[in-house]
C-alpha cells in the first residue's frame, strides 16, 4: 500500500509517498515543489500538473491533504472546494482531509465547516503526549501552541486573538510590522514607512536561512544581496554608507534581530500565562529557526528540554506532509513511530 501525504500552500507543495508492505512503513519519497507565482490559474495548473505527474509513478492508493493554499482564493470555502476538485479530476482513488476531528472523505466533506487551515493541529497530535508547548516558525507566520488537555482553538481568528498564530516570520514579514525605531549612536531613529526589507533580509544576512530559501519571498520581488542588504539599512534611516558605518550597520541589524527575538518570546510568555504553564515544559521546534533563533529563545527561557520535530520523528527534514502520514499511521492504522 502507498499513500501520498500533501501539504497545498499558495507558494510551494511539500508531498511525501509512504509505503506500507510486510508490516514495514517506509518513507519512500518527499520533495518541496515551489510554485512563487501568485496567479490562481498558474497555482491551479502547477497543482494538477505535480499531482498527475506523482501518482502517474508511483502504486498511490489514497491521498491525504492538508493545505493553506485557500487563502490565496477570495474566500476559505471556494479555495477548499476547489484545491478539493483539482485532486479529485486527477486521482480517481479516496482523498481525505485533515481536520483537527478527524481525516474526512472529500465525498462527504463539508465545505461550510471545514475552511480553516490545520496544519498546526498535525504537530499538536505528533506531540500532545507529553506537557509543552510548540513553536513552529515558517516563512511567513510563527504558530505558538500549547499542548493543553482541553481542545486549542480551531477558529483561526481566535487564533490570532489568543497569539496562537502570529503573521511573523523568518521570510516574508516586513520590518515595520515589528519595530517602529533603530539605534544609531545615541538616539532611536524612526524608521521609514516604505517596506524595502524584510524578515528573510536579516536571517540571511546573518546566515540563519540560506540563500534559496531568501530568494523564495514570491515571484515580484527582487532578489537582494548582503551589500544590497546593508545599504537598504541605511536607507530605513533615511541615510547611506557616507553616514553609517559598517559597525553600526552591523548594530542595526543585530538589534533587529533581537526585536524579532523578543516580539516571540513575549507571545510565548502571553500564552503560557493564559495556559497556566510554567518554564519546566518541553519546547517543541519547528520551521526555519530551529538551529539558531528558537533554540536561543528555549535556551533564554529556561525550558527542561528542547527536541525539534527532526528528532522526535527521526526524519532529516520535518513538513507538515511527512506529520500527516505519522498522524495516519498512529492514530487510524495503530502503528507506533519506531516501524518508520
Amino acid at each position: 500500500m502507498e499513500i501520498l501525504t500533501l501539504d497545498i500552500g499558495g507558494a510551494n507543495l511539500k508531498y511525501c509517498i509512504f509505503s506500507f508492505q510486510s508490516n514495514k512503513i517506509e518513507i519512500k519519497e518527499y520533495d518541496e515543489l515551489n510554485i512563487l507565482n501568485n496567479n490562481l490559474n498558474v497555482f491551479e495548473l502547477f497543482l494538477k500538473k505535480e499531482i498527475f505527474k506523482i501518482t502517474s509513478k508511483n502504486s498511490i492508493d489514497k491521498i491525504l491533504f492538508t493545505q493553506t493554499a485557500s487563502l490565496i482564493y477570495e474566500n476559505n470555502k471556494e479555495g477548499v472546494k476547489k484545491i478539493a476538485s483539482i485532486l479529485k479530476e486527477v486521482f480517481k482513488g479516496e482523498i481525505f482531509m485533515f481536520t483537527p476531528d478527524r481525516l474526512i472523505n472529500i465525498e462527504i466533506l463539508d465545505f461550510e465547516r471545514y475552511t480553516e487551515c490545520y496544519n498546526w493541529a498535525i504537530t499538536r497530535e505528533l506531540c500532545k503526549d507529553r506537557k509543552g508547548i510548540i513553536i513552529d516558525m515558517g516563512s511567513t507566520s510563527t504558530d505558538i501552541i500549547p499542548i493543553l488537555e482541553k481542545e486549542n482553538n480551531k477558529n483561526n481568528i481566535m487564533r490570532l486573538i489568543d497569539g496562537e498564530v502570529n503573521y511573523l516570520g523568518m521570510v516574508r514579514t516586513i520590518l515595520q510590522s515589528v519595530i517602529k525605531t533603530v539605534p544609531y549612536k545615541n538616539f532611536d531613529v524612526p524608521i521609514i514607512a516604505e517596506p524595502i526589507l524584510k524578515t528573510g533580509d536579516i536571517f540571511y544576512y546573518l546566515d540563519m536561512i540560506p540563500y534559496n530559501k531568501h530568494l523564495n519571498y514570491s515571484s515580484n520581488i527582487k532578489f537582494i544581496n548582503k551589500l544590497e542588504i546593508e545599504n537598504k539599512i541605511c536607507q530605513l534611516i533615511a541615510s547611506d554608507k557616507n553616514f553609517l558605518s559598517k559597525e553600526e550597520i552591523n548594530i542595526i541589524i543585530k538589534y533587529i534581530y533581537e526585536e524579532i527575538k523578543n516580539t516571540i518570546k513575549f507571545k510565548i510568555n502571553k500564552i503560557m500565562k493564559k495556559n497556566n504553564l510554567d518554564n519546566n515544559i518541553t519546547l517543541f521546534a519547528t520551521g526555519y529557526g530551529i538551529n539558531n533563533i528558537l533554540k536561543e529563545i528555549y535556551k533564554e527561557m529556561n525550558f527542561s528540554e528542547y527536541i525539534t520535530l527532526e528528532n522526535l520523528l527521526n526524519v532529516k527534514k520535518y513538513t507538515p506532509a511527512i506529520g500527516l502520514g505519522y498522524v495516519y499511521f498512529k492514530k487510524i492504522m495503530r502503528r507506533d513511530f519506531s516501524m518508520i
